[in-house]
Parts: C-alpha cells; structure tokens; sequence
C-alpha cells in the first residue's frame, strides 16, 4: 500500500496494521497540512496555467511547443493532484507516499526548467520565484503526518512508524523521541514502542504456519506414517510464499546497490582517465 489506509467498517476504523480502529467525534475535516497542501497546489496550479498561457501567445513567434507540452502536463498533474488529497482526506489517509514522490520529482524538474527559462529573453521572473519555494514548501508539508480525525489515545499506543509520514519513515525520524528518551535516561522495556504487524513474530510465524499447513494439505501428507516411505516436502514454497514479495523487493534493492556500488570506481576511472 502507498499509504496508511482507513477503512469505514460499523463505528471502528481499520488500517493495515489494525491499530486506529476509533475516528474522534466532532473532528475537523480541514486540518492544518491538508488546508497548506492544497493551497499551495492551488498557486502552483494558477503559476502554471499562467505560463501556459503565456506559451500559447508566444508559439507564433518561438515556433517552440515542447514548452507547451510541458506546462499542459504538469497543469493536468496539479489539477489530479489537488482531486487526490480531496479523496485522501476522507479516506482519513495519514501519509501519502505519492505526493511525496510527486513533489520530489518535480522540484528536480523545475531546478533545469527554470535555469533555462532565465536564459531565455521572455521568462517571467514572479512564476519563477514563486514555483520552485512553493514545491519546497509542499515537501516540508508531507514531511508532518495528518492525525486529524484520529483518537488520540489509539494513536498514542500505535507503533510511531505506522503513524508517521514515509519522508519520516524514510528518514527514520520517528525514531527520534526513543533516541532522545535513551540518551538521557536508560530505556526500560516499556519505553520500547509495540512494532508493526509485518515485523511481528506472532503474526509472521503465524503466516508461516498457514502457509506450512496449506501445503502440507495439499499435498496429502500424512505425518503418522514412517518417515522413510512418507513423501519429503519441501520448506521453501511455504516461505516464498509466506514471505517471498519482501524477500525479492530486498534481493532487487540490494542488487542496485551493489551494483551502483561496484560501478562507482569504474565511473571515476573512466571520468579521470
């Protein structure tokens, strides 16, 4: 999942880690970070039409129209962008990793884009000043989670990690207060905040126990029998299939790093030499 999702169901709220299970009564619908994100799509929204604008007069002169191109998508971008933290707020999402990359990506884009408009003899310097601080503002933004709508007390005795936002995931930010409480007192076991379901014991040797007794089953293996004449069964689809998704996402992670690794020095040789 991309985000920590919350699912109506009766009067309970259930997230993928089934720990924010109470919506607070009376809570406002327009917090702070979604009243910030979406004003600030909005005047990155109106920036851009602007430019658009401005493109479209001057294409009969310039004959130029990957500008276009460009305003006309990342206008569209904004406008789906300012429509999904709509569908975000009511689905009480607390962390949206699209936004972020969103964000991200942009602002890597808009750094080449703007250096190119201020060559140019037409660039209009307001929407240059005003794109790229905004974008910065709206990472700074996603970096805070969005608990509105949530009982306080349920969030208190969630794990931080499924209560934080994925640029503080990323960043392990959130292990910040355990750091600080250590450091100046010795932590106790229980300082030491409950841990998500997908590094649980419980539930992954649960999983994996599902996944042993479904093989055993269907492979009709009967334990009772002698062990030289029953059928040898394999471990390793009931972990692959227990855990197999995280087991390749690492191996594939850890292979590009490995790899950007290795080509590191060949990089500078070839560079310098």
């Amino acid at each position: 999942m991309w985000f920590t999702k919350i699912t109506k169901s009766g009067n309970s709220f259930k997230t993928k880690e089934s720990y924010l299970k109470k919506k607070t009564e009376g809570s406002s619908l327009f917090s702070v970070k979604f009243l910030s994100s979406f004003f600030l799509t909005c005047s990155l929204t109106i920036s851009f039409a602007l430019q658009l604008k401005n493109r479209i007069d001057n294409v009969q002169q310039s004959r130029d129209t990957s500008a276009i191109v460009y305003f006309t998508v990342i206008f569209s971008t904004m406008g789906m962008s300012m429509v999904l933290q709509i569908l975000e707020k009511k689905k009480a999402v607390i962390s949206s990793l699209i936004h972020v990359l969103l964000w991200f990506f942009l602002l890597l884009t808009l750094v080449p884009v703007n250096i190119n408009e201020l060559s140019s003899s037409d660039y209009n310097l307001p929407f240059l000043i005003l794109n790229i601080p905004s974008v910065i503002l709206l990472l700074v933004v996603q970096s805070f989670p969005d608990l509105s709508g949530h009982d306080p007390d349920t969030l208190a005795a969630a794990p931080p990690a499924s209560v934080a936002s994925h640029v503080s995931r990323i960043m392990f930010s959130w292990l910040g207060p355990i750091v600080w409480k250590g450091y100046w007192n010795p932590l106790t076991q229980a300082d030491v905040p409950p841990s998500e379901s997908n590094v649980d014991v419980r539930t992954n040797v649960e999983e994996f126990i599902m996944q042993w007794a479904n093989h055993v089953k269907r492979n009709r293996i009967d334990f009772t029998k002698d062990g030289s004449t029953r059928k040898k069964l394999s471990i390793l689809w009931p972990l692959l299939k227990a855990f197999g998704p995280n087991f390749l996402l690492g191996n594939f992670l850890a292979l590009i790093f490995y790899s950007l690794k290795l080509a590191g020095p060949m990089v500078r040789k070839a560079i310098c030499f």
